[in-house]
């Protein structure tokens, strides 16, 4: 059933990705022009996230429908559903907004965390957080609101921060939604596992279009929509923070580096350059395709540590592990592109 749904959603995904290309290139909607930190030498629609939002809104609303089964999150209220359902409409509106006339950094930020909020106000709380090593933190009403908001915005913003390369953010998300959906399985919770499922198919059937060279991106609405669909699938996991952040080491931990480089240098940290990860790759002569594939390839590494895990400690030391290995990779990436650029200039 689990692998129907996966179909299904790629399927959706695919059909609506042409519709909304189509309609895009008729009205000229796109983006007039290629920007500085953009690697696409023509422009390129931008409105690949309303099909992905579609796609998902349509396949849980189907789900909802016909196998409710499918939905059930033991331990959450009845509400966290809708509550996702109305996360996804402001963030539609905020993705909107930006893709088409821009959006300030910081309240992407704030939308992300409005977004958040509605999960909040459907009544889910993260009564505590299990710490490697040590007693397990509780978190009384407040500090689970807070915590919530805070994941929705930080996630969603790195995750946004890396669709930067054709293909990249859609595999990304593929290989963290399914690691998610196989997690949730080996512990019978079967309503993270459907929006893990149709995650990972919305991906899947939007790569088809996305893959290099890209016939459509899907925008500040599509990552938006992708990484709420998986922060919301963590915390209806019963807040599995160190499982998330190991599935999604890369762009989180690229995110934050990015963010100390522009500290260090004196830029501003919501200002957009070409300091990530895969414009490091590509200075170094690597291809859009292999980039995607590169990043994958990590990810599916970090994905196959959160499977091998089981205990609190085990997870701890497979992150501090990843973080010492996207260090090392992401730092020398960042020398060797360096290195060559002054051999070039010289």
């Amino acid at each position: 059933m689990q692998l129907l749904l996966l179909a299904a959603s790629a399927l959706v995904a695919l059909a609506l990705t042409l519709f909304v290309r189509r309609v895009s290139l008729r009205t000229g909607a796109m983006t007039p022009q290629v920007r500085k930190r953009d690697v696409h030498a023509v422009p390129i629609p931008r409105s690949g996230g309303v099909a992905i939002w579609a796609s998902v809104t349509v396949m849980l609303l189907a789900v909802w429908v016909a196998a409710p089964e499918l939905l059930v999150f033991p331990g959450l209220p009845d509400g966290f559903l809708p509550g996702i359902l109305a996360g996804l409409l402001v963030l539609l509106a905020a993705g909107l907004w930006d893709d088409v006339r821009g959006l300030a950094p910081w309240l992407q930020i704030v939308a992300l965390g409005v977004a958040g909020f509605t999960l909040v106000l459907s009544g889910v709380e993260i009564p505590f957080l299990r710490i490697p090593y040590a007693e397990d933190l509780t978190l009384g009403s407040f500090a689970s609101g807070l915590f919530v908001v805070l994941w929705v915005a930080a996630i969603g913003k790195a995750y946004d921060l890396a669709d930067g390369v054709d293909g990249l953010a859609g595999s990304l998300c593929f290989v963290a939604a399914l690691t998610l959906a196989v997690l949730s399985l080996r512990f019978d919770l079967t309503g993270p596992a459907t929006l893990a499922f149709v995650a990972a198919g919305v991906s899947l059937g939007f790569l088809v279009l996305n893959w290099y060279p890209a016939k459509i991106h899907m925008g500040t609405t599509g990552a938006f929509t992708l990484s709420f669909l998986l922060a919301a699938t963590a915390v209806a996991s019963g807040g599995k923070v160190a499982t998330t952040l190991l599935v999604l080491g890369l762009p989180v931990f690229d995110a934050i580096g990015v963010v100390l480089r522009r500290l260090r240098a004196g830029a501003p940290v919501f200002q957009a350059d070409q300091r990530h990860f895969h414009h490091r790759l590509l200075q170094l002569g690597c291809s859009p395709a292999q980039v995607a594939l590169i990043s994958a390839g990590i990810a599916l590494m970090a994905g196959a540590l959160a499977l091998a895990t089981q205990t609190a400690e085990q997870k701890g030391i497979a992150l501090v592990a990843l973080i010492i290995f996207l260090g090392l990779v992401t730092g020398g990436t960042y020398w060797l592109a360096g290195r060559r650029s002054r051999t070039m200039g010289g």
